[in-house]
């Protein structure tokens, strides 16, 4: 019988996932639409109130990526074809990347 992954071991798979697709090509200079502002808001408000501590750090970027995970997605898609706000996918990917 295998054990139940624990929430840490969750978080950090949540993380890893999000951050390879996020590392997929990208184009660049692609913008922001107006519809994007709420999920950029909320990833302000995450980033700016992360803890210094990498597992509860992780553990917060974990509950974002499961809020906002179809929009994430679809912005990545957004991205691919040249559509995309790219920087704001950077920023996300850098901190993800701190947190792996």
């Amino acid at each position: 019988m295998t054990p139940a992954p624990s929430a840490r071991d969750r978080d950090h798979e949540l993380v890893a996932i999000a951050l390879a697709t996020l590392r997929a090509d990208r184009a660049t200079g692609a913008d922001y639409r107006p519809d994007d502002l709420p999920l950029i808001t909320a990833w302000r408000s995450c980033a700016d109130t992360l803890p210094r501590v990498a597992p509860l750090a992780r553990s917060a970027l974990a509950a974002w990526l499961a809020d906002h995970v179809g929009d994430l997605n679809d912005l990545i898609d957004r991205a691919r074809r040249g559509c995309g706000p790219t920087p704001f996918l950077d920023e996300v990917e850098r901190t993800l990347a701190t947190y792996a």
